[in-house]
């Protein structure tokens, strides 16, 4: 059984009720063929992870009820560091950007 795990705004969080909305929806209910009385995981954007159980399902919402609530590490416990030659100055700043996009701890030209 695979794992299914979606975004959720945290506004869309109440104690103990989860509301999904949006392609996620369509994702869910048509693609993945899920409903009421199925499990997926969600998250937060700020390091918690919900397991819910689908209870309602609309056409362009989807309700369940938290069944556990988890705090999951944001950041990586890899140091990662990036040696790097000199490249030209507008290679630099794209380098950086996609260095820190991929959690680079540290960068050595």
């Amino acid at each position: 059984m695979s794992r299914h795990r979606f975004y959720v705004n945290p506004k869309w969080i109440k104690e103990t009720i989860v509301k999904i909305r949006g392609t996620d929806v369509w994702h869910i209910t048509k693609v993945l063929r899920l409903g009421e009385g199925d499990r997926i995981y969600v998250f937060d954007g700020t390091g918690y992870e919900y397991y819910v159980m689908l209870t309602e399902k609309t056409p362009k919402e989807l309700t369940g009820v938290i069944l556990k609530k988890e705090y999951k590490a944001v950041e990586s416990p890899l140091k990662i560091t990036l040696a790097q030659a000199l490249p030209k100055m507008d290679k630099l700043d794209l380098i950086l950007q996609k260095a820190t996009e991929l959690g680079v701890y540290r960068v050595i030209p």
